[in-house]
């Protein structure tokens, strides 16, 4: 599974490698053969290779602190770690390498310039199908499964709008020979797990979905939304002005609803920054009702995109 980047985001990512080419019967796989495997997975899917994170801090698994954890610039935190007991974790080539106590699998995790990957290297068709990881999140972000497979991670708020600050992407899994494999994410409270139904495939399998995580905040909004917000911009824009985050009194609709996610995301200049930006937008653009439109809070850069419907469900 891997961590990407949405507008400005620090990201985790976890990829699951599973196996050596048809290698039933290893019972454990070296360190440095897990990192061999990872690697060689990573460049096959032309996934980005592992960098030094940028605009956050990323601490990998070690023998006194085996869980891994991305901080943004503010302090907050997301971690995810794999659930299942291990044996030990060996740091090899600047990596992390833990080794689990299930049949042939191990955890590889590498920073990346939005965060860190874990790839999960199993190397015999014994092996499970179904890896659970626990995924830590700051007290207010939650996560919410999607009808095209990802997960958003978000900061809910009123009219249904919500803050989001991360996401995991939806997953894909490829053989050693670049046929598709089936793989889901599921989630069940705090546990994270995804499932790669392996068995038959040429080994190894690589299965990876990307979770935006960090130092950037997007609302995703429909055409008819922006156009609502419009409506209200001005009075908003004003109240942030004489008052600030703190004011008592909001307008109502998508405006007020609008002013608190931005509110909760960012300090009030770049509040006001943004939602003048979208009213700036909404004004000279025409957007279509039914369309899901991406912009970032934080920073606030003024862009609106289309994004997939999935985004505004």
């Amino acid at each position: 599974m891997q961590f990407h980047k949405t507008a400005g985001a620090g990201v985790l990512a976890l990829a699951l490698a599973v196996g050596f080419a048809n290698n039933a019967s290893a019972e454990e796989i070296a360190p440095d053969q897990a990192v061999s495997a990872a690697d060689a997975a990573v460049a096959a899917q032309g996934a980005p290779p592992s960098s030094a994170p940028q605009g956050l801090t990323v601490d990998l698994p070690s023998a006194g602190k085996p869980v891994a954890a991305a901080r943004a610039a503010d302090g907050s935190t997301v971690t995810l770690e794999s659930s299942t007991p291990s044996t030990g974790v060996s740091p090899v080539g600047g990596k992390s390498v833990k080794t689990l106590s299930v049949p042939s699998s191990s955890v590889v995790t590498e920073s990346v310039s939005d965060g860190f990957r874990k790839l999960v290297v199993i190397g015999s068709a014994n092996s499970p199908t179904h890896f659970d990881f626990d995924l830590g999140l700051p007290q207010e972000i939650v996560a919410r499964p999607v009808s095209d497979g990802s997960i958003l991670l978000q900061q809910p708020g009123d009219n249904g709008l919500a803050a989001t600050v991360g996401k995991i992407e939806v997953p894909w899994a490829k053989d050693a020979k670049g046929a598709d494999v089936s793989t889901r994410l599921e989630m069940n409270g705090e546990v994270l797990t995804q499932v790669v139904d392996h068995h038959g495939a040429a080994y190894p399998v690589t299965a990876d979905p990307m979770l935006d995580f960090g130092s950037g905040v997007d609302l995703n909004l429909t055409g008819e939304q922006i156009r609502e917000f419009e409506f209200g911009a001005g009075a908003a824009i004003s109240a942030l002005a004489l008052a600030g985050c703190g004011l008592a009194t909001l307008p109502t609709g998508v405006a007020g609803a609008v002013v608190k996610v931005a509110c909760a995301a960012s300090a009030t200049p770049n509040a006001i920054d943004y939602l003048t930006s979208l009213m700036d937008g909404s004004a000279a653009e025409e957007y279509d009702a039914d369309t899901c439109y991406q912009t970032s809070i934080l920073p606030p850069t003024g862009e609106v995109v289309p994004v997939a419907a999935s985004n505004c469900e």
